[in-house]
């Protein structure tokens, strides 16, 4: 079974660097394993470490990982899903559009020397690509308003085989989205808008914060103190809309979908894109 993992590391090849063998006391290497499925992404895959008997995955990885409820059964630990682990190259998971010729990383300023395949678009051109995802096969891994650091994740997600309904890995959550859904969706926002039932926002009045839907989350990000707060008046008028579309909305950067729907964007989906991402 193809996973983005896969798709991750077929892109980069060996242009990423070892994960190395891992501590003694903790793991061994193995190099002809042909039985036991990696505990993330669930594939059977030659090479890798073996955790060492009586140690707990709690010993073994960091105290900052909070995902071990969706691990598999097992001690085995593929190189791939290590490799995708690794400090230099966990960037690049985290945030990030997978098809099957290039690597779309979303971020707000280009990084130098990233590999031929992967290349840097705004956050601002998600819901263009959401709208005119690449033909499949392809992943999205994306953060969450809330869990912003949490970019171990991209072996949770799924790859998707349609561009009509597809997986979105967002945080530790997996959302089916219905595309035509999503702009439907979206066009509400825009009726409201035009309708003078809220506020329309502009860039230079963003304000506050989700205050009923986020107290007490004093760490954001700077990004996320600058969410319009006219967002939240929106879900108040959307019962209608798909409880995972309605979460993809408000989690996942919530000020960008805001402001593609306040410039005035139709919303619209193209049937035959080429082949590969893009935010024209």
């Amino acid at each position: 079974m193809l996973t983005p993992v896969q798709m991750f590391y077929d892109l980069l090849g060996q242009g990423l660097p070892a994960p190395g063998a891992g501590p003694d006391k903790v793991f061994q290497s193995v190099t002809d394993n042909d039985a036991e499925a990696c505990v993330f992404c669930g594939q059977v895959r030659p090479s890798g470490i073996q955790l060492n008997e009586g140690v707990p995955w709690r010993k073994a990885l960091p105290p900052t990982f909070n995902d071990s409820d969706d691990m598999g059964e097992g001690g085995f630990w593929c190189d791939m899903c290590r490799t995708a682990s690794l400090g230099a190259v966990l960037p690049l998971t985290g945030n990030v559009l997978i098809s099957g010729t290039e690597i779309v990383r979303f971020a707000s300023a280009d990084k130098e020397g990233l590999p031929a395949p992967v290349r840097t678009f705004s956050p601002h051109d998600i819901p263009k690509l959401m709208l005119n995802p690449p033909e499949p096969p392809f992943a999205w891994v994306l953060k969450t308003f809330l869990r912003t650091k949490a970019e171990h994740v991209i072996w949770k997600a799924k790859v998707s085989l349609s561009r009509d309904v597809f997986f979105v890995q967002a945080g530790g959550r997996s959302l089916y989205v219905d595309r035509e859904s999503l702009a439907r969706s979206l066009l509400l926002l825009r009726e409201l808008l035009d309708s003078d039932l809220i506020t329309p926002p502009t860039v230079k009045s963003r304000k506050g914060l989700f205050h009923s839907m986020f107290k007490g989350y004093f760490n954001l990000p700077k990004w996320a103190r600058d969410v319009p707060a006219f967002v939240e008046s929106w879900f108040a008028a959307m019962d209608d809309v798909p409880p995972e579309i309605k979460y993809l909305l408000q989690n996942v950067y919530p000020y960008v979908w805001a402001e593609f729907v306040s410039e005035g964007d139709r919303c619209e989906m193209t049937t035959n894109p080429k082949s590969g991402a893009s935010a024209t």
